[in-house]
């Protein structure tokens, strides 16, 4: 959240403060933003879609690369989110990690790894692959990752659309 705020300040409350609580079980964290009273009415559209086409416009990667530099929750899930210079990769990356999320919580499906192997090795490069062919490019920017009717508002006071809940990292 403090990246999606330096970026586009508008777009998310301001963090203040955030860490991990010093309990011995389980691992509990605790993070502090401004409160923001919210309307009951659904966002404006026009202006949430502005507003994330300035974060993915004007947001760099730091490293240039897609990824970030800390591990970015979900609930209970964390993507791996280890930097890398390919988006067709990053994005294999981040399905072979989906793929062993789903194994340790649901174990083994018969025939999953022979699907998910020729969806990273035919399906994803195939798709994706054109985007990044002879001189074109994609640029990795800042993404909040979760946005859905649940963490998208309007402050009463402000009329401003806000987001909230984000897994941010650099992609595409």
């Amino acid at each position: 959240m403090n990246e999606l705020s330096k970026a586009a300040p508008n777009l998310v409350p301001k963090p203040h403060a955030w860490g991990r609580l010093n309990v011995s079980h389980p691992n509990t964290y605790y993070f502090l933003c401004d409160f923001i009273k919210w309307t009951d009415q659904n966002p404006d559209s026009i202006q949430l879609c502005a507003k994330l086409v300035k974060l993915h416009k004007y947001s760099k990667s730091p490293t240039n690369m897609f990824g970030f530099h800390i591990v970015t929750l979900r609930g209970n899930l964390s993507p791996p989110t280890t930097w890398n210079s390919s988006w067709v990769e990053f994005s294999i990356q981040l399905l072979r990690g989906a793929v062993r999320l789903d194994q340790q919580i649901n174990g083994t499906w018969k025939n999953l790894g022979h699907h998910v192997g020729r969806l990273i090795t035919h399906l994803v490069p195939q798709v994706l692959g054109p985007l990044v062919a002879d001189t074109r490019s994609v640029k990795p920017s800042l993404i909040h990752r979760d946005l859905w009717d649940g963490n998208i508002k309007t402050g009463s006071e402000t009329g401003e659309v806000c987001v909230f809940d984000a897994s941010a990292y650099c992609a595409h």
